[in-house]
């Protein structure tokens, strides 16, 4: 089978891409999917680094690993960004992205899609630390807007936030 993915496959283009009605499941088989789920509600391991390898591992090559963060792993695959919950909070921040997502156009990154345990996401290029400390003014600008409607409990224009 020919490749049939080119860039981001969400921009609506015909011809070499192929537009899916379900991006989990034309990225995921059901057999790996429960791979992930059972990798993320195991209670044997506490670490969610050791989740995350064994994560990449499930996945593949397929999937370039793009970070580990708290509770989540992420993945560049096929123009979008797959993002793996590897414990119960990973589940929520999913959901809670793909929420906020839709209510933030603006401000983030779009979920097109979730299932709790995969995200699937606009792919976008993040601020160095050098822009970030140049655009200092407008970030902490639309924090303050978010800051209208939202709680915050871990952003805020600290560096360690910059990616």
């Amino acid at each position: 089978m020919q490749n049939i993915f080119g860039g981001n496959m969400l921009t609506g283009i015909v011809g070499d891409v192929k537009i899916v009605p379900n991006l989990l499941t034309e990225f995921i088989d059901p057999i790996t999917m429960k791979a992930l789920y059972h990798n993320c509600l195991r209670l044997d391991i506490a670490d969610n680094n050791v989740k995350a390898e064994i994560c990449s591992a499930i996945l593949g090559t397929g999937f370039s690993e793009i970070g580990t963060g708290t509770n989540r792993i992420a993945f560049l695959h096929n123009g979008v960004v797959v993002k793996v919950a590897l414990d119960r909070r990973g589940l929520v921040d999913n959901f809670q992205e793909y929420k906020r997502s839709i209510e933030l156009p603006n401000y983030l990154a779009k979920t097109y899609e979730t299932n709790y345990l995969v995200n699937i996401c606009e792919y976008v290029e993040v601020m160095d630390q050098d822009r970030f400390i140049i655009n200092e003014r407008g970030i902490k600008q639309i924090l303050e807007d978010l800051s209208k409607n939202y709680l915050f409990d871990d952003i805020g224009y600290t560096l360690k936030n910059s990616y």
